[in-house]
């Protein structure tokens, strides 16, 4: 009990702090403290006892100042706020774990543009080339970054009788995306995106960009390869490779496959890690 309770106030500690790094507030000093008495107000605060700033239910208490909210927060931060400083305000059971949001923070990070105008940081829209920096206006096109998405294959064949045809090879979405920009670099490895596994494995493989190329260089003794969605064989990468901006296609992306070289030694779960692939246009 007493373990679960500590827990509770770690996390909620971490999500103060959190909120106030982000948004340059403190998540429960809003227009209701800044009317109050400062000496009974401010106490209220601190401890928990007004409505947060945000609250889905109580404007009584929100944000005065600060950035706002939703410039700096994709919608599983929010929620994840929202779910400490509502719900888990008065149950401290029901505060998110401090893994969730390891999870959260690191997606966020992974869906962020670097605007190359005012080098201001926010959030990549999905199904739109062009991305718009609230900061400063500019528009920033697919020459200043590149998105990874995470698919899974599978065949839906019900039988081992014959290998699978690429006719039976089915693809699912996974809503995992990571997006670079121009100077910055992303690590891959072979486990589910966001998961324990994800954060435990070792990179093996390494992605930047420069002046709308990607650049590709394997790490660990890794095995990489790479495709166009159309292709129908795989092409390995035992050392660094460029692809150009000019040969980027979003009706024909290239896609990865990444395993560890110990893998090689089972089949089945070889097969298991080349099911997840990253996809980038």
């Amino acid at each position: 009990m007493t373990t679960s309770l500590t827990q509770g106030a770690d996390e909620w500690s971490f999500a103060v702090m959190a909120f106030e790094l982000l948004t340059h507030q403190h998540p429960f000093k809003g227009l209701f403290v800044e009317d109050g008495e400062p000496e009974i107000v401010e106490e209220q605060a601190y401890r928990g006892e007004l409505p947060w700033v945000y609250d889905s239910t109580d404007d009584s208490n929100e944000s005065s100042g600060g950035i706002s909210l939703d410039k700096i927060a994709n919608k599983k931060l929010i929620s994840l706020f929202s779910a400490c400083f509502e719900l888990g305000k008065n149950d401290p059971y029901k505060r998110p774990s401090l893994n969730k949001w390891r999870d959260a923070l690191q997606e966020a990070l992974d869906q962020l543009i670097d605007c190359p105008q005012c080098h201001g940081h926010y959030f990549y829209l999905k199904n739109t080339e062009e991305q718009k920096c609230p900061f400063c206006s500019t528009i920033v096109g697919t020459e200043s970054y590149a998105v990874f998405e995470q698919v899974i294959f599978y065949s839906d064949k019900n039988d081992d009788t014959e290998t699978s045809n690429k006719e039976d090879i089915k693809m699912v979405l996974t809503n995992n995306f990571r997006v670079i920009c121009n100077g910055n670099t992303l690590s891959f490895n072979s486990a589910p995106y966001n998961t324990e596994l994800w954060f435990k494995n070792e990179t093996n493989l390494s992605v930047s960009m420069q002046d709308g190329d990607i650049y590709f260089i394997p790490e660990s003794n890794a095995v990489c390869k790479i495709s166009r969605a159309t292709s129908e064989g795989d092409h390995q990468i035992t050392k660094k490779q460029r692809i150009s901006a000019s040969r980027r296609d979003t009706n024909n992306p290239y896609q990865l496959i990444v395993w560890p070289k110990s893998a090689e030694q089972d089949p089945g779960y070889k097969e298991l890690l080349a099911s997840y692939r990253w996809q980038v246009a």
